[in-house]
């Protein structure tokens, strides 16, 4: 359900604002293992395949000429990771990446 939302209000604003937004699909894998037990749970092995995959997408973003990022997080207890590839896709492409300050923890 996090993802669904998440991604409904960034389709409606990719939809209100076409040449402006690029909406790339939800990443729904990560670090899970507190919900590894439940039937179908999956999980990357450690915090740093998420992040990893995560910073290339936004360095592959930023590459091709977009200054301006915003991670949209629907899961709180994403903010650390969201928090990590903050900070470094700024230090690597000086882009200004975006997070929503009510889950990322700043």
């Amino acid at each position: 359900m996090d993802a669904f939302l998440c991604e409904s209000v960034c389709l409606e604003v990719g939809r209100r604002a076409p040449d402006k937004v690029l909406v790339l699909p939800p990443i729904s894998y990560g670090l899970n293992l507190h919900h590894i037990d439940f039937p179908g749970g999956r999980s990357t092995s450690s915090p740093t395949c998420s992040s990893r995959f995560c910073l290339n997408i936004t360095k592959s973003v930023a590459y091709h000429g977009f200054s301006k990022i915003l991670i949209v997080n629907g899961h709180g207890s994403n903010a650390p990771l969201i928090d990590l590839v903050a900070r470094k896709t700024r230090a690597r492409d000086a882009v200004a990446l975006l997070r929503d300050p009510r889950t990322s923890g700043s």
